[in-house]
């Protein structure tokens, strides 16, 4: 793969309270034309996130239209699995209805947090969405006991499948993580079976794979996803592929990012990947330094 970097699209300029710093895993939904609503996640002093939108228009230049001035999910009250924060996952569209995913966060004492996956609905012309329940749709069970993080699901003749992140263990002073990628099914999209099958697993010297991307291209699955090192404060982009989605073959060097120089937005960190295409061509979103700190930028895949 070869990648054209077209640049920093958004980054909050802090005039929103609870829009202070972070654009961190954008989603696209197409709304017309080369318009896009843009989903992510951002934090407010207290470093609380919310869930967030904005219009961009993709050609001929990417160009933010307008910046929603109010937040779509908020934290939940003090006590559920979302109390300290809400991220953007994804959106769905079925059966005239949006299925909104996100990874609520609770602070705990022994590790730095617990967090589980959310949903929140709206119907038809409704402007607002809400939470279809305060407890999560997908919660920490004896497959996976420990914290979940962002899904990404597909709608196949009816069956959803998601594939999302699960802690498998904390290391004993509560800074480090052992994460990987697990697979699970639907028939409502809210009712979830899993069987504790790990899709990406962790190699040698890695603690993370977090934010799976999966598109369905030329008889197979592809997978893309962001990979932590160690105990390192930073991520890189890694690429997986499999022709049943669910058994996974990891091929991390044809990605070939271009990595930011010097002192750039992205120049420390890639991460969160979210894929689209558009016109005949293949987009990328993404995050750089800090965990979307920087805001996100949006990438192109040349031809070859």
């Amino acid at each position: 793969m070869q990648w054209k970097k077209l640049g920093p699209v958004f980054c909050p300029d802090e005039t929103l309270p609870w829009m202070r710093t972070h654009a961190s895993t954008p989603f696209p939904v197409h709304i017309g034309g080369d318009r896009y609503r843009i989903y992510f996640s951002t934090r407010d002093v207290h470093n609380q996130s919310s869930i967030a939108s904005l219009e961009l228009e993709l050609l001929p230049q990417p160009r933010v239209i307008d910046v929603e001035v109010a937040p779509l999910i908020s934290p939940g009250v003090p006590g559920l699995f979302d109390d300290s924060g809400v991220t953007m996952s994804q959106v769905i569209r079925a059966d005239e209805k949006d299925y909104l995913y996100y990874q609520g966060w609770t602070l705990a004492s022994k590790v730095p947090f617990r967090c589980a996956i959310g949903l929140a609905t709206r119907s038809g012309g409704q402007a607002v969405y809400e939470k279809y329940t305060q407890a999560p749709v997908l919660g920490i069970n004896a497959a996976d006991p420990y914290s979940l993080s962002y899904p990404w699901i597909r709608r196949e003749k009816g069956l959803w499948r998601m594939w999302y992140g699960s802690t498998l263990a904390w290391e004993k002073d509560g800074l480090d993580v052992q994460h990987v990628i697990k697979y699970a099914e639907s028939a409502d999209g809210i009712d979830w079976q899993r069987k504790n099958t790990v899709c990406i697993a962790l190699k040698d010297g890695e603690s993370g794979i977090v934010r799976p991307c999966v598109l369905y291209a030329d008889g197979k699955y592809h997978m893309w996803y962001s990979i932590r090192v160690g105990r390192k404060q930073t991520y890189r982009l890694g690429y997986g592929v499999s022709e049943d989605g669910v058994r996974w073959q990891r091929h991390d060097e044809e990605v070939n990012f271009p990595i930011g120089v010097g002192g750039e937005w992205d120049s420390e960190m890639q991460c969160y990947p979210c894929l689209f295409e558009h016109g005949g061509q293949c987009y990328m979103l993404y995050n750089g330094n800090g965990f979307g700190r920087t805001g996100f930028g949006l990438a192109v895949k040349l031809p070859g």
